[in-house]
């Protein structure tokens, strides 16, 4: 499952995902999880940076012992590439 439906929790700060973002941040969570093969990729939040602006999802990985999160960034011009593990 690719999940934004986090993005509505930061209306509260004056922040919200333009419509762009929104859908360019649904189709590359849908391609991360396909690449990674996880079920679920969900939005984290929004990074605010000088140059470009970063959207951040996670995955969490089934693991022994304790499940493993994944961090993705977005910037619109690249795609989500791998930030932690």
């Amino acid at each position: 499952m690719a999940s934004i439906s986090g993005v509505s929790a930061l209306a509260f700060s004056g922040h919200q995902l333009s419509p762009e973002e929104a859908a360019g941040l649904e189709v590359a969570i849908a391609k991360r999880r396909l690449e990674e093969d996880v079920e679920d990729v969900r939005f984290w939040g929004k990074m605010t940076g000088k140059e470009r602006d970063y959207l951040i999802a996670y995955a969490v990985v089934k693991a022994e012992g304790f499940p493993l999160k994944r961090f993705f960034a977005w910037c619109g011009i690249c795609f989500a590439r791998k930030i932690a593990t």
